[in-house]
């Protein structure tokens, strides 16, 4: 039963205000309502209901059975109760119980939690005589809440209604004490003397006239002491003006009501609501009461810091904890705090995070975050004793203090508060350093937010630990070199990992997620078994494995190996999902496809080898025995197989130690094990047989060892023949003492064990005992090129090798052999082959010699058809043009440029050996001054060209195609010496006497020579340079800028002239080529300038044969401008045809020697079967088939090299018909 209601409780216009201000900041609608159903506050009631459902009887009724619906079930709240009432709108009720009676209930306002049905509202609207338009509009207005906001609020609302609880059940028992104070009016003083309040009378200044033992209390001040002070005095807020107009105020008014903020004697503040009323008597005064509400603030503040907390679901941990930290100071006032986890054990404590301004002022080097509790300070105290601890004077000794180390923020006085849940202590905060005391009040501030809070942290916690796991989980999906696949089989859903599609080929998801997917991609040979694997396996509850081909982005098929295994199944027992995975086995099946190979080349290898051939297995039972080893062994097949290998073969006395290096051979799992062993081994009949073996591992496609395949050779009789061998040491002494190549022995540590008489002859003394590096090569270590290592394990090495010693090469052998004391020893002879590398090198430059003349031989062929028509055609021009017509001089320059290229060509075959160059008597100026137009054309102004040109120079026998090439080279070079610096170069020419006066040391001997030099100022060269330039493929250009042949084809040409090529040069001064070329003879000049060619006519018959249609056309014009009827084929066998209808209508054959079906020298014999007297003659570009002297051997009497001019064309046609006529004739 109720003695009081609840208005009698609680302050209405301090929580409406609060509710208002809630409103205001975070728009929640809320109310509290007593069991009576009165509305004591509301704060944005709907309109909803207040305009409509409320004020409509009908609806009104509805709205009561609501009420009577929560009244009746409000005790089944845990801790509050959510409706959905018949008009469509939700309400949630928290109960509001005082000392243990239900009191009234705390309202949230109407809200939905979800869209509204607006056509259910226009029916209620309907229903009740609404205004639908207006109701449709209040309909609106109400909030929709999503659920996580509702259990925001309702967090935040149950500690709302602890601080309405804690509220009321302080003010039921003022009232309580209140009415036994009231019972007598005749104890007035003693009602004020025992109020809890506090009491003042003051006059209108603010002198305290009368106070009571409870606002001594309050303010720590004694009676006396309060009756000589004014309120100015101890406000906070007051001064003595503000004090008087407050007064003057309340004068006026009559009454006030106001909080304030009261200093206490010992400094601490406290917050107080003030109630006074104004007396008239003696003057005017005011009687005040007071009542310390500073509980009532901190639980607002605790209230605010609930909401806080209602607003931080999605903060990280790290920000609560800093919440913590910063609410546990405010609310108690500390400077510093810290706050962390205790371990599960109780013996550690974690800390989380410490106040901003103990980490900005503590000065303490490494600073921890785990701290043992049996080794903390008095902080831990609490720990242990399970409960909440402070201590106001940090100074007074106690058994547990440690003290603090140095750099420690001060401490003054400190709280210290654990958490605990189910018996266990989780958690610790801890605040120090408040201007005044702690007190139960700081203890139940702090409890009570950190308890609230956790719960939020701990949620957060693991809500990161959660996703940090799936983050780590996705992760490893994709990481892991295995794709993975969930397929719901009752759903047909599919995912596939990213990985299920790189291993493809495709981007992650590219494909669409299902079963057709994978179909699809699958081999259509592997497709059916492995569907009938997959779904046979749904109703069984094994995994299953298997492998097949699907096909990649790019088309190819990639080997996989498919696992998986129903994870889920219905009541019936059915598979409704699957998980598994994908394994690119591509590799592995190349790898077995590879160990099949291998393992059958192996196995032939063993069968067809000379050798004894076993293969052993991991247990040393034997797989393999080839005829060799059983006609050594006197076994048959069937009698060894499978047999053990160490209990068969291995004598007793060496088993264990033949069987420690087969354990040790098999386990070398990342080689081939590759080793050679020697040992005895038993015959059928016990003879004892030694046997070298050479062995090698054979591995399966993981890398495991499956056997040993040993190749051995039968050393018994070398064995027996050793022993001759070391009783004949002295002749063989002998014999290397014989040798004349150097020769000596050292040991493993390089000591020289022996030296032959030319090794001591070479070295100047006998250096047995000196290390072999010194003696031999002058070296104080190891030669860099010594391989005795290696030497050792091969048993044999050569190496080429230059000794400083002598400056001489040599080739050293090298063999180890064993001594009998078993230690081993390298014999190495040294065999001179200085003069055989400088062999090797002119082979190699003749090799490349040989390179150029396959590149010219090449070309020459078809460079040459395509000449032909050029000079045949050019020349004909100039027959039918008139001289010293523009025409004529066109044509006469196509058919000198023509003859040059000819000549080029001529001049490459020479070069590569093809063919020989013509010379002829030629004038070396005319063709330096060509050379030197086309380089003032080609090289840059800024290069000064200066000429010294003898005109009247006689006569060289030379080509004037070698001559422009030298020419061109040497101004080339020059042009490239002085580019970098706008230089000069000088080109001169004159005709010199050589005599014994002025004989040079190049080889020139005396004579008249034409001197042509160029010189140039340009950087020069050192010695080591000019001492190669004229070596082929030597350059000093940058690599693409240079071939190295320039100069070295400058100077073939000049040695075959006869002449001779000098250079001179210095680093910075330039550089100056002179070449001496003969000059003719004054008689040889004269018939030089008279040579003239006749051109002879005829009127024979000719049967011309060309493939090149351009070719046997412009012969055939040129013969028949000559006067003679001709015949023209493109096609070798139709030319054959021609000649066998009718030989007699032919004199002669002309034929190009490079055609398709039968070449000319075919065709010629072909011809002369037919008629063996007809004259022939062969035209060929280039034909390493055929020469002059080979055609002549065939019969044919003319032998042409294109491209052909008119009048060699003339003179060898009426040559070859003359001289078969005369031949006829005899």
């Amino acid at each position: 039963m109720m003695k009081y209601s609840l208005q009698d409780l609680i302050d209405i216009e301090h929580f409406q205000e609060l509710q208002n201000r809630l409103n205001e900041i975070y728009s929640f609608p809320s109310s509290i309502i007593d069991n009576d159903g009165n509305i004591l506050t509301a704060t944005a009631w709907q309109e909803i209901c207040t305009k409509f459902h409320r004020q409509n009887k009908e609806a009104q009724k509805i709205c009561i059975k609501s009420d009577q619906y929560i009244k009746g079930h409000i005790h089944e709240a845990h801790p509050t109760l959510t409706y959905r009432c018949p008009h469509g709108l939700v309400d949630n009720a928290t109960p509001i119980i005082i000392d243990g009676v239900h009191y009234g209930n705390f309202f949230t306002g109407q809200f939905f939690l979800e869209e509204p049905n607006l056509e259910f509202f226009q029916a209620q609207a309907q229903k009740y005589g609404f205004d639908e338009k207006a109701y449709l509009q209040a309909v609106k207005k109400v909030p929709i809440w999503t659920k996580k906001q509702l259990d925001n609020y309702l967090f935040f609302i149950q500690g709302l209604i602890a601080v309405i609880s804690e509220t009321g059940l302080k003010r039921l028992r003022e009232i309580e004490h209140r009415k036994q104070i009231e019972k007598s009016e005749n104890r007035y003083r003693s009602i004020l003397k025992a109020s809890l309040d506090g009491y003042w009378l003051t006059d209108t200044k603010g002198k305290l006239l009368e106070v009571n033992d409870a606002y001594c209390r309050m303010s720590g001040y004694s009676e006396k002491e309060l009756l000589s002070m004014y309120i100015s005095d101890f406000g906070i807020i007051e001064t003595p003006e503000l004090v008087v107009q407050h007064m003057k105020k309340v004068a006026l008014k009559g009454s006030d009501r106001f909080e304030s903020k009261h200093r206490r004697k010992d400094g601490t503040v406290f917050d107080v609501e003030v109630s006074l009323q104004f007396r008239p008597e003696e003057g005017g005064q005011c009687v005040c009461f007071l009542r310390d509400i500073t509980d009532r603030k901190a639980l607002e503040d605790r209230l605010e810091s609930l909401w806080s907390i209602a607003q931080m679901t999605e903060a990280s941990p790290k920000v609560l904890f800093n919440l913590v930290l910063e609410k546990t100071q405010e609310l108690t006032g500390s400077r510093y705090s810290f706050f962390g986890f205790i371990n599960d054990a109780e013996d550690q404590l974690e800390v989380n995070a410490w106040s901003k301004e103990a980490m900005n002022e503590c000065r303490v080097q490494d600073q921890p975050i785990h701290f043992p509790i049996t080794k903390a300070g008095l902080w831990s105290q609490a720990v242990l004793e399970r409960k909440p601890l402070f201590w106001n004077d940090y100074n007074l000794d106690h058994s547990r203090k440690k003290g603090l180390p140095d750099g420690h923020v001060p401490i003054k006085n400190f709280l210290s508060v654990p958490i605990l849940r189910n018996e266990k202590v989780i958690a610790l905060a801890a605040v120090a350093n408040k201007d005044s005391d702690y007190t139960s009040q700081d203890v139940s501030q702090v409890q009570a937010f950190v308890s609230n809070i956790l719960l939020l942290i701990e949620k957060r916690i693991a809500d990161e630990a959660l996703q940090k796991s799936d983050e780590r989980l996705k992760l490893a999906l994709d990481s892991v070199s295995d794709a993975v696949w969930d397929w719901r089989v009752d759903t047909g859903e599919v995912y596939f990992s990213s990985r299920w599609y790189t291993m493809l080929g495709y981007e992650a998801y590219q494909l669409p997620q299902n079963l057709e997917t994978w179909r699809s991609l699958l081999h259509p040979d592997d497709l059916p078994e492995s569907e009938a694997t997959v779904f046979r396996h749904l109703k069984y509850a094994e995994p299953f494995e298997i492998e097949y081909r699907m096909r990649t982005k790019e088309n190819q098929w990639r080997w996989i190996l498919a696992r998986g295994k129903a994870v889920e199944r219905n009541d019936q027992g059915k598979a409704v999902r699957m998980l598994g995975t994908h394994m690119d086995i591509t590799e592995r099946k190349q790898s077995e496809m590879a160990l099949k190979h291998s393992e059958l080349k192996w196995r032939n290898i063993l069968v067809n080898t000379p050798q004894i051939g076993i293969s052993i297995n991991t247990s040393a039972e034997i797989t393999f025995v080839n005829e060799h080893f059983l006609a050594l062994t006197g076994w048959k097949e069937n009698e060894v197989m499978e047999r053990n290998w160490f209990d068969l073969f291995i004598p007793e006395n060496v088993r264990e130690d033949v069987r420690k290096v087969f354990h040790t051979v098999m386990g070398q799992k990342d080689t081939l094990g590759f080793s050679n062993f020697e040992n005895e081994i038993l015959g059928k009949s016990g003879q004892v047989f030694n046997v070298a073996w050479s062995n090698v591992l054979t591995k399966d496609a993981e890398g495991n060892v499956v056997d040993l395949t040993c190749l051995g050779v039968d050393l018994t009789e070398r064995r027996h023949s050793e022993d001759k061998l070391r009783k004949s040491e002295s002749k063989y002494r002998t014999m290397m003492e014989a040798i004349k190549d150097p020769v000596y022995i050292c040991s493993e540590d390089f000591i020289i064990q022996y030296m032959n008489q030319a090794m001591i002859d070479r070295v100047g003394r006998d250096a047995t005992g000196e290390l072999c590096y010194q003696a031999l090569h002058g070296f104080d270590r190891k030669c860099r090129w010594c391989k005795y290592g290696e030497t050792f394990q091969a048993g044999h090495a050569e190496k080429n090798i230059f000794s400083p010693l002598d400056k001489c090469s040599f080739n050293v052998s090298t063999t180890v052999f064993v001594n009998e004391s078993g230690s081993l020893s390298k014999l190495s002879v040294f065999r001179d082959t200085t003069e055989l590398i400088e062999l090797q090198k002119r082979l190699q430059q003749a090799h490349k010699m040989e390179a150029i003349g396959n590149l010219a031989g090449g070309i020459a062929h078809d460079f040459n058809n395509i000449l032909f028509p050029i000079i045949g055609m050019s020349e004909m021009l100039m027959e039918d043009l008139s001289s010293g017509s523009l025409e004529h001089k066109c044509a006469h320059a196509i058919y000198k440029a023509g003859h040059r290229a000819k000549e080029l060509v001529a001049q490459i075959l020479a070069f590569s050996r093809q063919s020989d160059q013509k010379k002829m008597p030629i004038r070396f100026q005319n063709i330096l001054e060509e050379v030197l137009k086309l380089c003032r054309a080609t090289i840059p102004a800024n290069i000064k060209i200066e000429q010294k040109i003898q005109r009247n120079c006689g006569f060289i026998m030379g080509n004037a195609t070698q001559l422009h090439q030298v020419a061109m080279n040497l101004i080339t070079n020059a042009y490239h010496a002085v580019q970098e610096k706008n230089g000069k170069i000088i080109v001169a020419l004159e005709e010199i006497k050589i005599d014994r006066t002025n004989l040079t040391d190049t080889g020139i001997h005396s004579g008249k020579y034409l001197l042509f030099t160029v010189s140039d100022d340009g950087t020069g060269m050192t010695d080591k340079v000019k001492n190669k330039i004229f070596e082929p493929y030597f350059t000093t250009k940058e690599q693409g800028k240079g071939t190295g042949l320039g100069l070295a084809v400058v100077y073939g040409i000049v040695k075959e002239y006869g002449g001779e090529i000098e250079v001179e040069t210095q680093i910075g001064s330039g550089t100056v080529f002179s070449v001496y070329l003969p000059l003719m003879s004054q008689s040889e000049n004269q018939r030089a300038a008279e040579i003239k060619t006749e051109i002879k006519m005829g009127h024979e018959h000719i049967l011309l044969v060309d493939d090149d249609a351009a070719v046997a056309n412009l012969e055939q014009q040129i013969l028949e401008r000559l006067g003679y009827q001709i015949t023209m084929r493109t096609g070798s066998l139709d030319a054959v045809e021609v000649f066998r209808s009718n030989p007699d209508a032919f004199d002669i054959v002309i034929t190009d020697m490079t055609m398709p079906n039968m070449t000319g020298d075919q065709l010629a014999e072909e011809i002369l079967s037919i008629k063996p007297d007809i004259p022939i003659v062969i035209c060929t570009g280039f034909s390493e088939r055929i020469n002059k002297e080979q055609a002549e051997a065939i019969g044919v009497k003319g032998f042409l090299m294109k491209p052909v001019v008119k009048s060699d064309l003339a003179s060898m046609v009426r040559k070859v018909l003359d001289d078969a006529k005369s031949e006829n004739k005899d």
